[in-house]
């Protein structure tokens, strides 16, 4: 999820506004400054990492995906994204409305996807007698480790996301082209939209689709086509694929330095339960920040 332009109504920030500001900028500043110490952790640990690296990738290879199999999901989710359109077509020939239900769109989309996934999951997995472990990595024998090992990650790709971030806005603004968030952003924030819809998006964003994307991209695509290009062409394409398929221009370059992470968290780890955690933490603080601008009446 991308943030909002930081604006009010006018385009100029209120004393209040900025006085409400504070709180969120001295944890964002904490947030990086810890991202930096983590940085700094890894970068100490940089020639071991390098080691479990190659060892690690080795075995991503291992994981039993071919890059057919990978090329039947990708279909998948793309009919199952125009099985949504249609259905929301429908619905609004059958009312009669002008416009397309967008929140019916929305929802259809982060739930019958990530069910339809999951039905297939399971058939493909039960059908070749695959156990989890074999297919998604080891399940941690510490949650506690777990956790911890998900938050130096997270911690550490946070500055290399908001060096990211500024860089997409500075070239974006030079080349004249208007920022716009992701429409699942203007939907949260949106005080015209029904309140179902709106903690039915939280949800989604921290429960739903960290799992569903995860399993997805680090899960599936990344063994498949670390064993066509090698891993680290497979985590450049995948990161790639994972922030376009977002569509998104101003989230596209924080989004791929994210999915790095988490494509290297998945490979350390060798799970993928890891990546979930991560990508569930970044979803979580971003949502926050924005429901707190909004409140705020910043924009």
């Amino acid at each position: 999820m991308n943030p909002l332009p930081i604006t009010s109504q006018n385009g100029v920030l209120t004393s209040d506004q900025l006085l409400a500001l504070a709180p969120v900028g001295l944890a964002v500043g904490l947030l990086l400054a810890a991202g930096i110490g983590a940085d700094v952790v890894l970068l100490v640990r940089a020639r071991a990492l390098a080691a479990e690296w190659r060892n690690r990738a080795k075995r991503l290879g291992t994981r039993p995906w071919e890059w057919n199999q990978a090329l039947r999901l990708c279909f998948l989710v793309v009919a199952l994204n125009l099985v949504s359109n249609l259905v929301t077509k429908g619905a609004q020939w059958w009312s009669g409305a002008a416009e397309p239900s967008m929140p019916l769109a929305l929802a259809l989309q982060t739930a019958w996807i990530p069910l339809t996934l999951a039905a297939w999951l399971a058939c493909h997995l039960k059908r070749r007698r695959l156990s989890w472990r074999a297919t998604f990595g080891k399940i941690p024998a510490s949650p506690g480790r777990t956790l911890l090992t998900a938050g130096l990650f997270f911690l550490a790709v946070l500055p290399p996301i908001g060096l990211a971030a500024w860089a997409s806005d500075f070239i974006l603004t030079r080349l004249g082209i208007p920022p716009e968030s992701q429409l699942v952003v203007q939907f949260l924030v949106d005080p015209k939209q029904p309140r179902w819809l709106q903690w039915y998006l939280c949800f989604a964003a921290v429960g739903i689709a960290p799992i569903v994307e995860e399993i997805g991209f680090r899960g599936i695509l990344l063994p498949a086509l670390s064993r066509v290009c090698g891993p680290w062409l497979a985590v450049a394409a995948v990161s790639a694929l994972f922030a376009g398929v977002h569509f998104n221009l101003v989230s596209f370059l924080p989004l791929f330095v994210l999915a790095m992470g988490l494509s290297v968290a998945y490979v350390l780890a060798e799970s993928v339960l890891s990546a979930i955690l991560i990508h569930a933490l970044f979803n979580g603080v971003s949502i926050s920040a924005l429901l707190y601008f909004s409140h705020v009446g910043i924009r």
